[in-house]
């Protein structure tokens, strides 16, 4: 499986003209660090870009981040739309949405972009064929790669992801056949569990994992489950019991981000046996749960 994350560039410096040499905004270097989150456990592979500064700008903190150089690629370059800076943007793109040989004297139409896009892409395919790959890009490039898969993406998907920056799709191939595509909006509130616990390791590698979930929305009211979880757990072959704790805590939890602390804090309290309290460092009288 080849997996292509297709990374629309953050909000640019409209007041510079240049098409090749436009920045991004501060908001939209800032924003940069998005893509960075997003990507970090996806084992990518190789990064491209576009040639436009707001393209590789939009991937160079996450490309700093591994040490990767960032590879340059002409076919992924945003669709030119003439020599001049044109004001009246909404109708041209309407224009060329409802006829792609539309294009004004000294620009491209959107099946001269998007050829350009398919066959650079195909290339990424074959050399990089199971591999995961991200390429810094455009809106209207991504799109027109998106509508060569999916002919029925047409002008009000462009319209619906015109300021979505940055913005990421991932495409999954098989060989070169598009099998699963994914929109990634990194501006949605993310639904969070929160979860707290402790394990009881015994001398045989086996252990009693106990958790309390909470589960809501960044700058929402979040839910309490007011149940602590008991799940038996052991130690797969070749697994060290540090990380097979780790290992049921994500199963049990959906925690992907795990902090381990040698202390135990003292307002997360349990209803154990006695003895059981003693193994955890629970020995209060009194027992409240947080």
């Amino acid at each position: 499986m080849t997996n292509v994350y297709l990374v629309r560039h953050a909000e640019p410096d409209y007041s510079n003209h240049n098409d090749k040499e436009r920045p991004l905004t501060q908001k939209g270097l800032e924003d940069s660090k998005l893509v960075t989150h997003y990507l970090s456990d996806k084992e990518i592979d190789i990064i491209l870009s576009s040639p436009y500064k707001r393209a590789t700008d939009t991937v160079k903190d996450f490309a700093d981040t591994l040490g990767y150089p960032i590879h340059i690629e002409e076919g992924f370059r945003e669709r030119k739309i003439d020599n001049d800076w044109i004001e009246d943007f909404n109708s041209f793109s309407k224009m060329q949405w409802n006829d792609f040989d539309y294009k004004l004297s000294n620009g491209e139409s959107l099946r001269e972009v998007q050829k350009r896009n398919i066959d650079a892409l195909t290339q990424v395919l074959k050399d990089s064929s199971g591999e995961n790959i991200v390429i810094g890009s455009h809106g209207t490039a991504i799109s027109t790669i998106l509508n060569y898969y999916d002919p029925t993406f047409h002008l009000n998907d462009f319209n619906r992801i015109r300021n979505k920056m940055p913005w990421i799709v991932k495409l999954s191939f098989h060989d070169d056949k598009l099998v699963h595509k994914e929109e990634i909006d990194l501006f949605r509130k993310e639904r969070i569990r929160k979860a707290v616990g402790a394990v009881i390791v015994t001398s045989d590698n086996k252990f009693l994992l106990v958790h309390k979930v909470k589960i809501g929305q960044e700058n929402e009211k979040t839910i309490n489950i007011n149940s602590w979880d008991f799940v038996k757990g052991g130690v797969l072959e070749n697994e060290k019991s540090a990380d097979a704790i780790k290992r049921e805590i994500r199963e049990e939890t959906g925690m992907e981000h795990i902090l381990v602390m040698e202390e135990l804090c003292d307002k997360i309290c349990f209803e154990f046996p006695d003895d059981m309290k003693k193994l955890i460092g629970y020995i209060h009288k009194k027992l409240q749960c947080i």
